[in-house]
């Protein structure tokens, strides 16, 4: 066998792949537009999964450092949320505890998400 021939052969079987892919795609799509999981019985349901397994892959499971930074965020909102309690408590009662409580919540998360959106600059540029 040539390399012609070997080549011709590749790009067919490729065809071919990709034909049965948006063949599949193309029913998958079908099967979820007319799924009723009040009716579906467990076949139907085993369908429905690997079509939505098809049609959105695997998709990536969170990294333990994404999750250490959300987890991190979240402690962070909490702390400023009580500073901010605090702050509006000492200042005017509960209706400023309230508030105060809200807006330090809301500016320790927007200050992380700008650090994090900067560093994520930074190391794009450098990458």
């Amino acid at each position: 066998m040539d390399s012609a021939s070997i080549a011709i052969s590749a790009a067919a079987q490729a065809q071919a792949a990709a034909a049965q892919a948006a063949a599949e795609r193309s029913v998958c799509i079908s099967i979820t537009k007319n799924y009723a999981p009040a009716t579906a019985t467990v076949a139907d349901m085993r369908e429905y999964a690997n079509c939505v397994f098809t049609l959105h892959g695997t998709g990536e499971p969170m990294s333990a450092s994404a999750a250490l930074l959300i987890k991190g965020m979240i402690v962070l909102a909490f702390i400023g949320a009580a500073i901010g309690g605090w702050l509006g408590w000492r200042d005017d009662g509960p209706i400023m505890a309230a508030i105060g409580s809200f807006i330090g919540a809301v500016v320790v998360a927007a200050a992380v998400f700008v650090l994090i959106t900067v560093a994520a600059g930074v190391q794009f540029l450098f990458s």
